[in-house]
């Protein structure tokens, strides 16, 4: 089949299956030529939101069986290799063959864990897009190997985010516990235990734990011996209990900055530790003998020794026993983190095999759930059920990540006001701080670019959630002057993704959610870019609160709103009910 009769299958079965919404196709071997838009497509181009969705059908069409749609295209061209999706929904819905589910699932879950961290998140934003609103975002192809029949496209959707829920879980963990280094014996052994059900294993964690125990007890021992020593004493007529406290500081005062120093470090450490057992409880399963043993030796003793500690380096009978006391406290509950390492374990591989296998187990519970069981789940108050995010294409680009042969950045933006009057600065950030943080952007594209399929922004406003407002424009271009018919803007919660600018902006694309809540779930559960303290402060500060920027009467004035702009706004924020100038229809 040659490639012009190939998009014009995909076009039919899009006009088949989408047959409510204006549908424009712009096909990968045309972003390239940078052609123009008909009149008829400029239509069609103001009747199109700025959603990212994803059309998943039976159909192969030149290799590629899941699309994307923009503002811009139907058949956007992406990096990512989302097939794999399509096969995963597929063999629950239709084929039912679970051989080849675990198998897809399998591939899948590796190719996620093995992706390149931009690439990664380019791919969550894209799903994150299309499992918005209950996956609203999300179209299948009607046809007898998938969609038989459009009313039943709630039900698939909500197979959907059920199935791509197991993979994001599994994702999560994957980083908490990977990535961040989260590891111990006692997850290994569990790990170990969930693959291959070795009962040896266990010898390393009774080990493990049994010197933890004894040598906390050996700890809390000497404890009650120093303790003991302070006896009452007379002094003339009375019986008196000195304060132990002030006696242990009158008896080693120099010891005291030491006890000091590492009872801080000790509580630092010991805050990690707590941490980390608490989130990682729901790894275990049903396994509660881990689970407790983990949490005892990470929640419990960390606390027992920074109590005691404090008095067994301030009793130390010189100082280098009081280092040596500093050092052995911060051992014992380091041991379950250095034993792997030790026994040389792949801890990476046994979680990751260990997160597969129970991605496996799941799977097959989803497919014995019928569709009033399914839709039981999205009738309670589960907020992972209806998470809002959209990922924007504010200009015409192909999906994907990093690319630094071509110059091409997928990371989080900041955005600040420079040294120079008017002027500012823009640049990449490894994680998202609060100046990467917008609660409003509204762009209006070049006047000279009218028709075009890639236009670039000549006018690019945006008001940061900590309530500074800056503009990027082209220079010598009168604001007023712009198409008006081509002005957009879009609120809530949202971060900066791609940024490329000469005179105007060549590439934009933005991410984020309607609101804090959504937006701070979004990126927990899909696992995007960390936060720094200063965004968790400000987002903290904005929880809960409607995200909603002041309006100025005139494109370049002041952040003065009239009242009736006021109105207007809330009228059209609350009820949705999105005109021209928003990203939504």
């Amino acid at each position: 089949m040659s490639r012009e009769k190939a998009y014009r299958n995909l076009e039919a079965i899009y006009e088949k299956s989408c047959d409510d919404r204006a549908l424009l196709f712009q096909h990968p071997d045309d972003y390239d030529k940078n052609r123009d838009f008909k009149e008829e497509d400029l239509e069609i181009l103001k009747k199109r939101d700025f959603k990212t969705r994803l059309f998943i059908c039976t159909t192969t069409i030149l290799g590629d069986s899941v699309f994307l749609s923009t503002h811009f295209t139907d058949n956007l061209k992406h990096q990512t290799h989302f097939n794999f999706v399509r096969d995963y929904v597929k063999t629950l819905i239709m084929t039912k063959n679970w051989t080849a589910a675990t198998s897809v699932l399998t591939d899948l879950l590796t190719m996620v864990f093995k992706m390149e961290p931009s690439a990664y998140n380019t791919f969550a934003c894209t799903l994150a897009s299309a499992l918005s609103d209950e996956a609203a975002n999300t179209d299948f192809e009607v046809s007898d190997d998938l969609l038989r029949y459009k009313a039943d496209a709630v039900i698939y959707r909500r197979k959907f985010i059920v199935l791509m829920r197991i993979i994001f879980d599994k994702i999560s963990t994957k980083r908490f516990l990977v990535d961040n280094g989260a590891t111990n014996i006692y997850r290994d052994i569990h790990c170990m235990n969930r693959v291959d059900r070795s009962n040896w294993a266990f010898a390393y964690f009774f080990f493990c734990f049994l010197l933890q125990i004894c040598l906390v007890c050996y700890v809390i021992v000497q404890n009650l011996l120093e303790i003991c020593e302070f006896q009452r004493i007379q002094l003339e007529d009375d019986c008196i209990l000195r304060d132990e406290w002030y006696r242990i500081f009158a008896k080693n005062p120099d010891m005291v900055p030491l006890a000091l120093l590492s009872t801080i470090f000790s509580a630092m450490r010991a805050h990690v530790e707590m941490t980390e057992a608490l989130k990682i409880s729901y790894f275990y399963g049903s396994n509660y003998l881990l689970k407790s043993i983990d949490l005892i030796v990470n929640v419990a003793l960390p606390f027992i020794l920074l109590i005691t500690g404090f008095t067994l380096i301030t009793t130390a009978p010189s100082f280098i026993d009081a280092v040596l006391n500093a050092t052995a406290l911060g051992y014992i509950s380091a041991i379950d983190d250095m034993l792997p390492g030790l026994l040389q374990l792949p801890e990476a591989e046994l979680i990751m095999n260990c997160l597969i296998q129970e991605s496996i187990e799941q799977f097959l519970d989803v497919t014995e759930l019928s569709d009033e069981e399914i839709n039981g789940r999205f009738n309670t108050s589960d907020p992972l059920n209806n998470i809002h995010f959209n990922d924007i294409y504010v200009t015409n680009m192909p999906e994907q990540g990093n690319d630094i042969h071509l110059g091409k950045i997928f990371m989080p933006h900041f955005v600040k006001k420079g040294k120079v009057l008017g002027d500012v600065v823009v640049g990449n950030s490894e994680f998202v701080t609060d100046h990467c943080l917008l609660r409003r952007v509204e762009w209006r594209y070049t006047k000279g670019f009218p028709k075009t399929s890639r236009p670039r922004v000549a006018y690019l406003k945006i008001w940061k959630l900590n309530g500074e407002v800056l503009e990027v424009k082209q220079k010598d271009v009168a604001v007023e002057d712009l198409d008006w018919d081509m002005h957009q803007s879009v609120e809530g919660v949202y971060i900066i993704t791609v940024f490329q600018m000469s005179e105007s902006v060549i590439l934009l694309r933005l991410c984020g959610s309607k609101s804090v809540d959504d937006f701070e779930r979004a990126f927990k559960h899909y696992s995007l870019w960390d936060f720094d303290k200063s965004a968790d402060k400000l987002l903290s500060k904005m929880r809960g609160q409607v995200i909603m920027a002041p309006l100025s009467d005139s494109i370049h004035g002041e952040k003065v709103p009239t009242a009736e702009n006021q109105r207007e706004r809330r009228k059209s924020f609350f009820e949705a009910s999105l005109s021209t100038t928003s990203i939504f229809e």
